[in-house]
């Protein structure tokens, strides 16, 4: 009998429907939040002209044994890649500055499939650590925001119903 094939992927990127929310305050302690603490929260898709980071890294821990010459490995410290998010700046200063200040604490939601019920969101817990403007005569005005992180983040979880 052969194995089950995996099943065949629709490849999708962040262009087909990402969208990214910031969400203040979640009172679960699972970091799930519900949809009306998502409602309270911010949609920065639209200011958003690139991102980097927001990646779980794994590491190992090398294991010898005297008399063998394999050196095998076990799961070792988890470091998270600390994320970043340019956004339009606004001439008249209403923009992300409201809403993401140094030192803010929250959420970022990712949700590739767009606030879909019953699509799957990734919760990263954030503190910012800095919001710098960045400057260039090629581009737009952008607000970089880079974020720390100091809990993994929530992944895989069903977009809850409307209410």
């Amino acid at each position: 009998m052969a194995a089950t094939p995996l099943n065949v992927a629709e490849p999708f990127s962040a262009l087909d429907g990402l969208e990214v929310v910031y969400v203040p305050v979640i009172a679960a302690t699972t970091n799930i939040p519900t949809r009306v603490e998502i409602n309270a929260g911010t949609d920065l898709t639209s200011e958003i002209t690139a991102w980097e980071g927001f990646e779980v890294e794994p590491g190992e821990i090398e294991i010898r044994r005297l008399g063998k010459r394999l050196r095998g490995s076990i799961p070792g410290e988890i470091t998270i890649t600390s994320g970043r998010l340019d956004i339009l700046a606004d001439r008249g200063n209403d923009d992300v500055r409201d809403v993401l200040p140094d030192g803010t604490v929250g959420y970022i939601v990712f949700m590739d499939e767009g606030d879909t019920p019953t699509k799957l969101m990734d919760i990263w817990p954030v503190r910012v650590n800095r919001l710098s403007k960045i400057r260039s005569m090629e581009n737009a005005t952008l607000l970089r925001v880079r974020f720390t992180h100091d809990e993994l983040p929530v992944e895989d979880i069903v977009i809850p119903a409307a209410v």
